[in-house]
């Protein structure tokens, strides 16, 4: 069983979304949002890019087709909520973290 208390806000949390299409893409936006009350660093991973059929169920613009999620999404929510957010486009290795 997982215990989270106020603590753990209090010490520079960070949280990385791995996958930013249809539940991440949401996810990372609604993160935004929480970290204005209680502010941590937010870091985005995909490396896959923006097509046509994503713009119906994932949260992205047709300006952005042709871009990688992680980086057009950083970059939006980042001028959006007025706060860095870091992004990867490699592919995820959970060996290498």
């Amino acid at each position: 069983m997982y215990h989270l208390t106020n603590r753990s806000l209090t010490h520079n949390p960070s949280i990385t979304v791995v996958g930013v299409g249809g539940t991440g893409s949401f996810l990372a936006e609604g993160l935004c949002r929480l970290s204005l009350v209680h502010p941590f660093s937010i870091h985005l991973v995909d490396h896959d890019t923006v097509e046509e059929h994503n713009l119906l169920r994932q949260n992205f613009h047709p300006r952005e087709l042709g871009g990688f999620k992680s980086q057009v999404l950083a970059e939006r929510l980042a001028r959006t909520y007025r706060r860095p957010i870091s992004y990867s486009v490699r592919t995820f290795n959970a060996r290498s973290v």
